[in-house]
């Protein structure tokens, strides 16, 4: 079974608090990310992030594993590395407003949070 993403409040500030990119901001701040989240799922092989899309979110993983990988003319699609539970996705493109430069897929079941840049 897998574990159920916080839905409070008060649990989304403690998830929130735990991720590095968030860890120095002060709780008033916190709690204004935390309210303007919204929940996701996404099962095992879908995609999250498609390579030279338009960055408008980032990704809060609260559970699950994902591939980062990049296309290559001669290699086909190399990866890049993965991600878990309490890592940041998408923030690179988003910070930069330049467009994806990876695809993430999805090697588990995945629960997260998405997060707005114009949040």
């Amino acid at each position: 079974m897998k574990p159920e993403s916080p839905v409070e409040p008060t649990k989304i500030v403690a998830f929130l608090r735990d991720i590095p990119l968030f860890a120095r901001l002060d709780l008033h701040t916190i709690g204004h990310i935390a309210a303007s989240v919204k929940r996701f799922t996404l099962s095992e092989g879908e995609i999250l992030i498609t390579e030279g899309s338009e960055a408008d979110d980032l990704f809060l993983i609260y559970d699950g594993r994902l591939r980062a990988g990049s296309s290559d003319e001669q290699e086909g699609e190399i990866t890049l590395g993965e991600m878990a539970g309490g890592e940041v996705v998408g923030e690179r493109a988003l910070l930069t407003r330049e467009s994806r430069s990876a695809t993430i897929r999805c090697l588990t079941d995945v629960i997260g949070y998405t997060l707005n840049g114009e949040d």
